[in-house]
């Protein structure tokens, strides 16, 4: 884990970088925090490194860990990749309509929506079903506490990604952002 991601997390888009990532997110961020409450969080338990990248190899074939932060209220992990491509265990939605019923069937679902970045898909995802959409936006907010200045400035770059992909795992409550750019995963889950 660098130094530069060690806890605890300073105030939220302290830096002149990150207040600059948040200003574009500004209006797509208050749909961000909506969307993390597909998962409205009851009673999350604490996570463990192991136990989380244990879950996550189904999916992901992981590196390193390069941060790992939880209390009982949130969740956040960074992971190198050593692929990208997500498991076939993991359903796939080309279509908003495809992955809403995933969503609702209580499948882990990645979305790969041709030209739409993660915060776009959550912002089709409100638009489509508010409450599902809160849910998203929750998780990911609630995660905050357990994150870095650095690390949610690197999160919500990500978010703009073209080329990231979100996935959403209902069970966990989790929200996961496939940063093919860096080769990394942010995993976020959060009680709201």
């Amino acid at each position: 884990m660098g130094a530069e991601l060690a806890h605890p997390a300073p105030v939220f888009g302290a830096s002149k970088e990150g207040g600059e990532v948040l200003r574009r997110l500004s209006t797509s961020g208050l749909r961000l925090a909506a969307l993390g409450a597909i998962f409205v969080l009851v009673g999350c338990t604490k996570q463990d490194e192991e136990s989380l990248r244990v879950a996550l190899a189904d999916w992901f074939k992981l590196g390193e860990t390069q941060y790992f932060y939880a209390t009982r209220k949130c969740s956040a992990g960074l992971f190198e990749l050593k692929s990208t491509r997500v498991s076939s265990l993991v359903k796939r939605a080309r279509s908003l309509p495809t992955g809403i019923r995933q969503i609702e069937r209580g499948e882990p679902v990645v979305f790969k929506l041709e030209g739409q970045t993660p915060t776009q898909v959550t912002e089709l995802i409100m638009s489509s079903s508010l409450h599902r959409g809160i849910g998203v936006i929750s998780s990911g907010l609630g995660a905050r506490a357990c994150m870095t200045d650095p690390l949610q400035i690197a999160y919500y770059q990500a978010l703009l990604d073209v080329e990231a992909q979100l996935v959403l795992d209902t069970e966990d409550r989790a929200i996961l952002v496939v940063d093919q750019t860096h080769k990394r995963l942010f995993y976020l889950r959060g009680k709201s």
